[in-house]
C-alpha cells in the first residue's frame, strides 16, 4: 500500500521515516482513509515496539506519514534472505506487539 523512505527532518534534525501511498493509490480514497486511519491507531498508542507518529500531512496530491525512523534489517528482507530458525522466532516473537500486550493509550499513565 505505501512506500517507506529514510529521510531527514532538518527542524529538528533526525532521521525520520516518511511513508507514502503508492502513487497508483493516491487518488483512491479508500486507501487514503486506509493511511489516515493507520496513522491516527498508531499514533494513540505508547508500545516500545511500535514506531511514533510524528506527522500527517498532505503535499499536492501525496498523502504521507513522517514517522520515528527505526534502523535494521526489515522483517520482509530478513524472511526473503533466509528462513528463520525456530530459536530466532522464539527470540522475536514475543517481543512484537499483540493483543495481550496491552499498548497504553498516549497521555496516559498507568500505576506501578
Amino acid at each position: 500500500m505505501g512506500i517507506v523512505y529514510r529521510a531527514r527532518d532538518p527542524r529538528l534534525d533526525r532521521e525520520v521515516a516518511i511513508k507514502v501511498l503508492r502513487p497508483v493509490l493516491a487518488s483512491d480514497a479508500e486507501a487514503r482513509q486506509r493511511l489516515r486511519r493507520e496513522a491516527l491507531s498508531a499514533a494513540a498508542l505508547d508500545h516500545p515496539y511500535l514506531c511514533k507518529i510524528f506527522e500527517i500531512a498532505e503535499d499536492g496530491s501525496a498523502l504521507y506519514l513522517a514517522m520515528e525512523f527505526v534502523p535494521g534489517e526489515t522483517l520482509q528482507a530478513r524472511l526473503e534472505r533466509v528462513p528463520m530458525t525456530l530459536p530466532e522466532t522464539l527470540r522475536i516473537g514475543p517481543k512484537s506487539p499483540r493483543p495481550s500486550s496491552k499498548p497504553t493509550p498516549r497521555g496516559s499513565c498507568t500505576a506501578t
